[in-house]
């Protein structure tokens, strides 16, 4: 099945074998829940840091500046790449560069160094940022995948049931099948 974007010229491809696609929806879904936890972590995050580097207020907002910042500097750049590469080497790539920046928690912890916290923050945003850029639109393409296989088995079903009323009724289903498969 090719779907075109709206905003270029390139046409993505997904085969549409007879595979189910459960198994990459419910990993995706749970990448949804893992990075929105961990940007609820940030709140945990910010009184313990003010604790241990007694950080005024305006240090302290550097930790969600920082976090959220990463979503202005990486999101452009991840869509391009995005573009070139694919969804599912970007995911890895944002998963990657997710487990860097968590690791490096270790180290930051070890010296105490907020600089290293905020550095260690920003490249675990970043990978967030680059995971949700690939996930999104991977996400679109299987939902897209799935409805059209659903049209698909409702339009054997139809014709099926509609065949004795000949050619126009026919029609008509392909029809309606075009403005629901244009409209999702």
């Amino acid at each position: 099945m090719a779907i075109g974007t709206q905003q270029s010229s390139t046409t993505y491809t997904a085969s549409d074998n007879g595979q189910s696609y459960r198994g990459p929806l419910i990993m995706v879904t749970t990448l949804f829940f893992m990075w929105g936890f961990l940007t609820c972590l940030n709140d945990i995050l910010i009184p313990h840091l003010k604790a241990i580097f007694d950080l005024n207020y305006a240090q302290v907002m550097l930790v969600q500046m920082a976090f959220f910042g990463a979503y202005a500097v990486f999101s452009i750049p991840a869509g391009f790449i995005t573009e070139r590469v694919g969804y599912k080497p970007m995911m890895v790539a944002g998963l990657l560069t997710m487990a860097v920046g968590a690791l490096l928690f270790i180290p930051a912890a070890n010296v105490p160094s907020f600089p290293l916290f905020l550095t260690a923050l920003i490249i675990l945003a970043g990978g967030i940022t680059v995971l949700q850029v690939a996930a999104n639109p991977y996400v679109a393409l299987l939902g897209l995948v799935e409805s059209k296989r659903r049209a698909e088995a409702l339009r054997e079903e139809a014709h099926a049931a509609l065949a004795p009323f000949g050619g126009r009724a026919r029609r008509l289903i392909e029809l309606a099948d075009w403005i629901v498969l244009r409209t999702h």
